[in-house]
């Protein structure tokens, strides 16, 4: 991906989540993005035509997410399509660990 395309991608995913009305809130892990290492607790949050999925530091950071889920086309990052991702949501916590401690070791 060239600096243009990156420019016009961080732009467009920035216009769907501007103007950040709900980034006041908490950040509350929806589902876990879990690849062949890692489980990464994620919040999902509804774009135009897709949904963006924030992890913490993009949430505390106020940045526009890298990963976004597209209903038809699967998980993206930054506008490519990848695989050997996957959500699955979060586990309901029982009061002993909230979840967004899970561990990131699979």
């Amino acid at each position: 991906m060239q600096a243009a395309d990156l420019a016009a991608h961080l732009q467009r995913l920035s216009s769907d989540v501007t103007p950040y009305s709900w980034f006041g809130s908490m950040f509350n892990p929806t589902h876990l993005l879990i690849s062949r290492s890692r489980k990464l607790p994620v919040m999902l949050k509804a774009g135009r035509g897709q949904f963006l999925i924030f992890t913490r530091q993009e949430w505390e950071q106020q940045k526009a997410p890298a990963f976004t889920v597209h209903p038809k086309l699967g998980i993206h990052c930054q506008e490519i399509p990848v695989i050997g991702y996957r959500l699955v949501p979060c586990p309901q916590s029982t009061g002993s660990e909230p979840p967004s401690l899970v561990s990131t070791s699979v």
